[in-house]
């Protein structure tokens, strides 16, 4: 293979690498939004303000895996890989994201401004997902899946700039307020907790984060689906 080519690919493959972090870090500091403001009894607010995250991606065409999951079967196989890439760099980001929070006053016990009420917000998230069972997890992610695709899919599709914009906050702030299961959200949330009370249990969290991950692949990927299936029995 020509040498040139190889180094097209593998820059094209660093750029989805490094925009896939930058998309990690942007669901971070929706997650992070999300509970502070739970940790404030704001829960409602957070779940919306979540969204951000994912409208700051789409505004700026950072590589989210669960945006990428629904168009799977309308792309070549080579496309898996572009998802595999953007799974790795999301859960970089997601860590990096969590790894440097730490840092600060907000999760530092030995600081007088630790604050306890995030970190109490954290447990209650983090454990609830530690003792769902399988079937819940995956159908969880499921639900998620198809509220993140009605909301990538119509952000670039919508003729109105408001409707897309609004559906992003309304399809974001739903899977939120329902507790659906993301896979990104997750990964920040598990590196986040196991940062602050220890890697005890971080391969049981990415066990989870597996069953979570096929929930959103298949969630994603179903409205498409759907739509394929249909074309095909019209066309008998």
């Amino acid at each position: 293979m020509d040498k040139s080519i190889i180094k097209l690919y593998l820059g094209k493959c660093l750029k989805e690498f490094i925009n896939a972090i930058l998309a990690g870090l942007m669901i971070s500091f929706g997650a992070m939004v999300f509970l502070f403001c739970s940790a404030m009894g704001l829960k409602i607010l957070g779940c919306f303000m979540f969204a951000t995250g994912l409208l700051l991606i789409l505004l700026y065409g950072y590589s989210l895996v669960t945006g990428k999951m629904g168009y799977i079967l309308e792309n070549k196989p080579a496309y898996l890989i572009d998802c595999l890439i953007s799974y790795v760099g999301n859960f970089v980001g997601t860590f990096l994201a969590a790894s440097l929070a730490t840092l600060t006053k907000f999760f530092d016990k030995d600081n007088g401004a630790y604050t306890n009420d995030v970190m109490l917000t954290l447990e209650r998230v983090v454990e609830g997902k530690l003792n769902d069972g399988v079937l819940s997890l995956i159908i969880l992610g499921i639900f998620c899946g198809v509220m993140v695709f009605f909301a990538v899919n119509t952000y670039k599709k919508a003729d109105m700039q408001l409707a897309r914009i609004v559906t992003v906050f309304v399809t974001i702030g739903l899977f939120c307020i329902c507790g659906f299961e993301h896979c990104v959200a997750d990964m920040f949330y598990f590196s986040l907790y196991s940062f602050t009370h220890g890697f005890d249990k971080f391969g049981v969290l990415i066990g989870k984060l597996m069953y979570v991950t096929l929930g959103n692949i298949i969630g994603c990927m179903l409205i498409p689906s759907i739509r394929i299936l249909r074309s095909k029995i019209r066309s008998l």
